[in-house]
């Protein structure tokens, strides 16, 4: 489940930042983006949810944990030989 999670959410974060930069549409979001380059929404907000689906496929597998503290989250992953 680890590896699956983490390959979910490299392609999320690729998918929003391709959202964000090379696929935009003609539709603005904001007023002060240019006519004609608005973000794709739809690539950025499908790949926040398939990076959220990732990091839940990755802290929910048995040997890793999250911790969270001010200022800092940490993901512990445990590989035994």
């Amino acid at each position: 489940m680890f590896w699956t999670g983490l390959a979910l959410g490299i392609a999320g974060v690729t998918t929003s930042a391709l959202g964000l930069t090379v696929f935009r549409v003609d539709d603005s979001s904001t007023g002060n983006a240019p006519a004609g380059t608005g973000k794709n929404l739809g690539l950025l907000w499908g790949g926040v949810a398939l990076a959220g689906a990732g990091a839940a496929l990755m802290i929910g597998s048995q040997r890793t944990s999250a911790s969270l503290s001010p200022g800092r989250v940490g993901l512990v992953h445990r590989v035994r030989f």
